[in-house]
């Protein structure tokens, strides 16, 4: 922040003016002008507007009808279609309970329409929530809302009818719960951070003792917690959250992973058992290997090792036989690299579960997933927000800041719509990669790696203020 506090409030007013200006304008171009749509490469090569709203929708309708909900013209084609054109529906069963609901009274329009709102709503829920922060200064506030209210990509969230939001609000408050549980400890420290008047209190600790890990709560205690409740909506909404299993079982949670678990399970189960054959789908749909053909509108560093391998390993020099998969020598890239976060990311974990904050560990788990799906699509970035929140708030440090504003800018695509839309992505120069890829996978892999380094640092957190 500038050194003037005079400068520091003009500076953060003009932010938070602008903000509002640009989602105004995110606003009017959704319902009406368009304008935005050109910075877009997913909205010029989608069906149109609401596409993966329209998925949801379709799949309420078929639950409500006796279909499959994941019917589509690649499986089964069998349900009547209700919308004018869907993106097929991957997701697990509750999404369609949900969506169920909607497609009995709404139009898919008018079903899109309300999402459109209560997004809006849940975008001004999360704003105000980091608004209400305790302790931060007024030049804080209205630069995170100015900021958040300006992201681009959430304006693509909005026009496919994703619900990316709906998962970062989720994961802020799993991020929120870990903090106000690591204050909830007797002597008020923070795990991973010893007290200023007791500096080697983190070395001192007995062996096998997990620093400021209290131990698993009464089930009434984690049933009663929001941030517990949180996660089981995660797991249903987009479900790699997961990954957030390993944290919790090494600091001995496993009843909050149980329940959780029991309680996914319960949901769809129900489903799958009378169509199993729908749960192969599920599994196929998601955990299928990257098609082979680059895509542009797939950002992601497994998307970068994935160009790299076809641009200079000849498919053809090497194939190795796994059981399941050939693998291709063009394709080792791939597969070394989903190899390598894994293990970094676990190893990070292990050396680390015993002092770094519990949400600094999570927040690693979620920059993983990131770096190594096959599916990281622009407006998946809207997830990170909690991410870059809570480290603006706790971390001494302007790095998260500078990865806030450089998420929220528009791609490369505003710089020559037409190329990015035509040219196949094998015929890029490197240079040309390196442009489009500059705006969404470097920001997350420098991300990733700063949050690795915070899970070891000492003394950088800021004053952690009481959370009601």
């Amino acid at each position: 922040m500038p050194s003037s506090p005079g400068r520091s409030w003009t500076a953060a007013n003009v932010v938070l003016v602008l903000g509002i200006i640009i989602h105004l304008i995110f606003l009017l171009s959704l319902s009406k002008t368009h304008w935005l749509d050109p910075v877009f490469l997913e909205a010029q090569t989608a069906y149109g507007q609401a596409g993966d709203y329209f998925g949801i929708h379709q799949a309420g309708r078929n639950l409500i009808d006796g279909y499959s909900i994941y019917d589509c013209q690649n499986y089964r084609q069998e349900a009547t279609p209700v919308v004018p054109y869907l993106y097929f529906y991957r997701y697990l069963p509750p999404t369609a309970y949900v969506a169920a609901i909607g497609a009995s009274v709404l139009s898919p329009w008018q079903g899109y329409w309300l999402w459109i709102l209560i997004n809006e709503l849940l975008l001004l829920g999360l704003i105000g929530s980091v608004w209400r922060w305790p302790g931060i200064p007024r030049t804080t506030r209205h630069a995170l809302a100015g900021i958040t209210l300006g992201f681009f990509p959430f304006y693509l969230e909005q026009w496919m009818g994703q619900y990316s939001l709906l998962m970062a609000c989720c994961l802020w408050l799993i991020f929120v719960s870990e903090i106000r549980r690591g204050e909830s400890r007797a002597d008020g420290s923070h795990p991973g951070s010893a007290r200023p008047s007791d500096p080697g209190r983190a070395e001192r600790s007995a062996p096998g003792e997990i620093q400021g890990a209290a131990p698993d709560r009464t089930w009434r205690a984690i049933v009663t917690d929001s941030g517990f409740w949180a996660w089981v909506a995660s797991l249903s909404v987009k479900s790699y959250t997961a990954l957030f299993a390993i944290v919790y079982i090494l600091r001995g949670r496993w009843k909050q992973v149980l329940l959780a678990g029991l309680i996914v399970v319960a949901m769809i189960v129900p489903y799958y058992l009378s169509r199993p054959e729908d749960l192969v789908e599920f599994l196929r749909l998601n955990l299928k290997p990257m098609p082979p053909k680059l895509g542009p509108v797939r950002y992601g560093l497994v998307a970068v090792a994935q160009f790299l391998g076809q641009r200079f390993i000849p498919a053809d020099a090497l194939a190795v036989d796994v059981g399941v998969k050939t693998i291709t020598a063009s394709e080792l890239p791939v597969y070394s690299w989903i190899a390598f976060v894994g293990l970094v990311t676990a190893g990070i974990t292990l050396r680390t579960y015993r002092t770094a904050p519990t949400e600094r560990l999570l927040i690693l788990w979620l920059l993983a997933f990131f770096s190594i799906y096959k599916d990281i699509w622009e407006y998946h970035h809207v997830m990170l927000l909690p991410a870059l929140f809570v480290c603006i708030l706790t971390v001494r440090s302007k790095v998260p800041w500078i990865l806030l504003v450089w998420l929220a800018l528009p791609s490369a695509n505003i710089l020559a719509v037409d190329f990015w839309k035509s040219v196949p992505m094998s015929e890029w120069s490197l240079l040309q990669v390196a442009i489009h890829h500059s705006f969404y996978a470097l920001p997350v892999g420098i991300f990733y790696v700063w949050v690795a380094r915070q899970c070891f640092a000492r003394g950088e957190e800021l004053p952690r203020p009481a959370l009601a």
